[in-house]
């Protein structure tokens, strides 16, 4: 169980150095383009998973998400300058690597720290 606890911390500390290139990534966009079509976004949901995903620019409450791997994501890609189009299918194959990298780790942290709590649960019972 020593080993399981460790490799929580390693993911822990992996899954923060993931959303610090996120952050990085999401900098890096807005000092490469100031006018664009679409942005960056860090979105947290539940239980923990984080995703960077683009979101087309627009008002208040009207900044609808787009993946540039869709349909739609690759219509917009193919309305981009010449100079803007390769870029930015880098930076949307850095974000899917980045979303991949920490749900994995999320997952697997999930699993180990469910498999550290039952066990201490089990443990009791050998103390009886």
């Amino acid at each position: 169980m020593a080993e399981a606890r460790h490799r929580v911390r390693v993911l822990e500390t992996e899954k923060a150095g993931i959303m610090r290139a996120m952050e990085h990534l999401a900098q890096r966009f807005s000092h490469t383009f100031t006018q664009s079509v679409v942005r960056p976004s860090i979105q947290k949901v539940a239980q923990g998973h984080v995703y960077l995903r683009w979101r087309l620019l627009g008002h208040r409450g009207h900044q609808p998400y787009i993946d540039l791997a869709s349909a739609s994501g690759r219509s917009l890609l193919l309305t981009l300058s010449g100079d803007m189009q390769p870029l930015l299918v880098q930076y949307g194959r850095e974000a899917m690597a980045l979303n991949l990298a920490h749900s994995v780790r999320q997952s697997e942290w999930v699993r180990l720290r469910q498999f550290v709590s039952d066990s201490e649960s089990l443990l009791s019972f050998r103390d009886r």
